[in-house]
């Protein structure tokens, strides 16, 4: 079951907010965006390969589960957005001149999938990103406009790089943006001090729980 882990200082959504969210639930304009939950950055083996601290293998887990068990939750309400960090070049669509290939699409979707440490739906998105900001160098934004999406609530990794950044692009580009707290991790720096960041630049900072009741109705 999602844990809701709400911070002391947390003052949670005021009624507007849950409000315009609501909204957004009855418009069906949500997305739920999942940055790198993948294997590079969660399967312990390659933790220990990329010398990650120690410590992070008993946190990542137990947030990995938690992101795992929203997504079953809200996916009839939500739509799910993977982001995947790889490289440049795996982005570069042969003979993209000519037109796309479907079979590449499709190939390109698969390793994706396999790179993901969680389990997509075929109705999901999957977007890989060469960068930290998830908008950058992508078709995501192109991609959620075509589906009508106009709200997005973010998780994963990590909220002083990944996160943060694809939340500031996010803004930019007028999303209504929530960044679900109990299912990020901060990575090298302190949770609190990311969440009052992204918070002063105009995102919104809610849990999980919060989040499935407004969806849920």
């Amino acid at each position: 079951m999602v844990a809701a882990r709400r911070h002391k200082d947390e003052e949670g959504l005021s009624q507007a907010q849950e409000r315009s969210l609501s909204a957004a639930f009855r418009r069906a304009s949500v997305a739920h965006l999942v940055v790198d939950v993948q294997r590079g950055y969660c399967e312990p083996r390659f933790m220990r390969a990329n010398q990650y601290p120690p410590a992070w293998e008993g946190r990542l887990g137990p947030v990995v589960e938690d992101i795992r068990d929203f997504v079953q939750r809200s996916r009839p309400h939500l739509r799910q957005c993977w982001l995947v960090h790889v490289a440049a070049e795996a982005l570069v669509v042969p003979g993209a001149v000519h037109g796309v290939s479907s079979r590449f699409e499709n190939i390109r979707r698969m390793h994706m999938e396999r790179e993901l440490y969680a389990d997509a739906a075929p109705s999901d998105m999957i977007v890989g990103k060469p960068l930290w900001d998830g908008f950058r160098d992508t078709d995501m934004d192109k991609r959620l406009r075509r589906a009508g999406i106009d709200t997005i609530a973010v998780s994963g990794f990590f909220t002083c790089t990944c996160v943060k950044e694809t939340v500031a692009t996010a803004l930019k580009n007028k999303y209504q943006t929530v960044v679900l707290r109990d299912l990020t991790e901060p990575g090298w720096a302190d949770k609190d001090d990311e969440c009052r960041f992204m918070a002063s630049r105009g995102a919104l900072i809610s849990d999980s729980r919060t989040i499935l009741r407004l969806a849920r109705g």
